[in-house]
């Protein structure tokens, strides 16, 4: 068992090391947001998709089958996970 002489340096220290990491939402360009918005317009149910998306400052990619497609509220569901399409960076069918 290795010995900490600082109880609690090395959570810390992740802690800082995770914020540094964050960054700020990217701005997409116009015809990125017309290629994302066409691919939000073909999507179905049971499409398999790899998401790229915002969420508390870092940009998370999910892969999997859409499970619903919300227009309304303008949001889908890959697996459990629900991404709003306002947080999408890239979408990409697989």
């Amino acid at each position: 068992m290795p010995f900490d002489a600082l109880k609690g340096l090395n959570e810390e220290l992740r802690r800082r090391e995770k914020k540094m990491l964050r960054e700020e939402r990217r701005v997409l360009f116009e015809e990125e947001a017309e290629k994302l918005s066409s691919r939000l317009a073909r999507l179905q149910v049971g499409d398999e998709v790899e998401a790229v998306f915002y969420e508390n400052g870092y940009y998370l990619t999910l892969c999997g089958k859409a499970e619903s497609v919300n227009r309304s509220f303008g949001f889908l569901t890959i697996g459990e996970r629900r991404v709003y399409f306002a947080d999408l960076y890239r979408l990409r069918f697989l």
